[in-house]
């Protein structure tokens, strides 16, 4: 019995689904002037921005506050690849046999009573 192995590579280009995350930045009118410190509401980052305003004196007020949002993105890309995978083949030679194959299907291997003589 003869076994040989092979080894086959294959190119292939496929495109496949990549994500990514994105974000936005919107500006809005700030609500409460008095907030000067970034806060997380749910999937969203918000930062004030502040500016100095003359008022007798000087102090920071809330001028605008950034809200910035994470979303998902899906995108095709293609990649290219080697694929590589084994074959083996197996030749029959001479006085072999199958697993699962009999002795008793095999007149060779004392399967019938050849001569008649009542012995295998």
């Amino acid at each position: 019995m003869e076994v040989e192995k092979r080894v086959e590579t294959e190119h292939v280009r496929e495109t496949v689904p990549v994500m990514r995350e994105e974000v936005t930045v919107e500006r809005r009118p700030v609500t409460d002037a008095r907030a000067t410190d970034a806060r997380f509401e749910g999937d969203e980052i918000r930062i004030p921005l502040t500016e100095e305003e003359v008022v007798v004196d000087k102090r920071t007020v809330a001028k605008e506050e950034l809200v910035v949002k994470k979303h998902q993105v899906q995108d095709q890309k293609t990649v290219e690849a080697d694929l590589r995978k084994e074959r083996a083949e197996v030749h029959r030679e001479g006085d072999v046999h199958r697993a699962g194959e009999t002795d008793l299907d095999n007149p060779l291997r004392g399967g019938r009573d050849l001569d008649g003589d009542g012995v295998r």
